[in-house]
């Protein structure tokens, strides 16, 4: 029970960090930017572009405790395994959060930094999706019920889109950004409309967070 209550809050915070760090951040951008917000072709970062003092703290705060959370969860749910779960699992689930965290806050200005930052993230994610679909096909939940095939295909979802998501192509074409600043004050950013390492880093985040909150529904539901 202590369990259920600690997976529900859980839950509960990360998806309310994200929600409030996705509202205050496209609000900021649209307000500070004058334009919209694109995920096809801004960063995670640029949520917080030009934003005034006080957007910052918030910024930070809700990413890392969204990341935080993440590193929490894995903790839990894998110290009811084995040893090697825990281990494997809480180091993957580091390395994503770390990564995340960074695609949140790391400006453009190091590409091939960003890029490794993508990679290790996509892999660790591969791994953790591994990891958990291969506990879903073969283990159990901590009230001894079997988990479903149907469910064990689900966690495996997210190690091949993370896959899919690096193997293309266009993500390693560097295309640098024309950046310039207006005599009003607005960063102009010239990109194509769809802007591969941009939407790379989103779809990583996306895919993480389903991973996220596929572990927690099944792990209720069980």
């Amino acid at each position: 029970m202590n369990n259920e209550r600690t997976f529900i809050f859980i839950i509960t915070a990360y998806v309310l960090s994200l929600l409030f760090e996705l509202v205050f951040g496209l609000s900021n951008y649209q307000l500070q930017q004058k334009s919209k917000y694109s995920l096809l072709n801004r960063y995670p970062f640029e949520l917080a572009q030009g934003s005034k003092r006080y957007f910052l703290p918030i910024h930070y705060v809700l990413v890392s405790i969204s990341s935080i959370l993440m590193i929490l969860f894995a903790y839990f749910f894998f110290k009811e395994l084995s040893d090697a779960y825990l281990i494997v699992g809480t180091i993957m689930t580091i390395l994503i959060a770390a990564g995340i965290f960074l695609m949140f806050v790391m400006t453009d200005k190091r590409p091939r930094f960003r890029m490794i930052v993508v990679l290790v993230s996509a892999l660790a994610t591969v791994a953790l999706s591994a990891i958990i679909g291969t506990h879903f096909l073969r283990g159990y939940s901590p009230r001894g019920q079997r988990f479903t095939t149907f469910e064990a295909i689900l966690g495996f979802v997210p190690a091949f889109a993370a896959l899919i998501v690096i193997v293309n192509p266009n993500l390693y074409k560097y295309i640098i950004s024309d950046k310039r600043i207006r005599q009003d004050g607005i960063l102009e950013i010239s990109r194509p409309k769809k802007y591969a390492p941009s939407y790379t880093e989103w779809l990583l985040i996306a895919i993480n967070v389903y991973l996220f909150l596929l572990v927690n529904i099944v792990n209720f539901i069980h």
